[in-house]
């Protein structure tokens, strides 16, 4: 969805997305390391990782992530009202029930 969303190609295969996860990760912990001592930390791989995968996935999650938000919602809510109107009509029948049992003595 994100691909499409950004007028991009097909989305890449699995194998290359995890090589690039790998390389950016790599870079990074390159960049960590680089706080310690005196070499000098690259963003490239990681800045070109960020846009190439991670906008469109994210775009596309985001997408996909409300549309199915707002159905599980509206299946919860329609739900949980059947539930609730059945629990009060279940209530209100037990309710009837008692009262017109009549009182009930302390010693039962």
């Amino acid at each position: 969805t994100g691909f499409w969303a950004l007028d991009r190609e097909e989305p890449v295969p699995l194998r290359e997305f995890f090589d690039a996860l790998s390389q950016a990760s790599g870079e990074l912990w390159w960049n960590f390391k680089c706080l310690f001592s005196e070499n000098e930390p690259h963003w490239d791989f990681i800045i070109s990782f960020h846009h190439e995968f991670m906008v469109p996935y994210l775009l596309g999650g985001a997408i996909n992530g409300a549309i199915l938000a707002v159905i599980c919602y509206l299946t919860a809510h329609v739900l949980i009202g059947a539930y609730q109107r059945r629990r009060s009509r279940f209530l209100q029948k037990r309710l009837r029930e008692r009262l017109a049992s009549g009182p009930v003595s302390p010693a039962e």
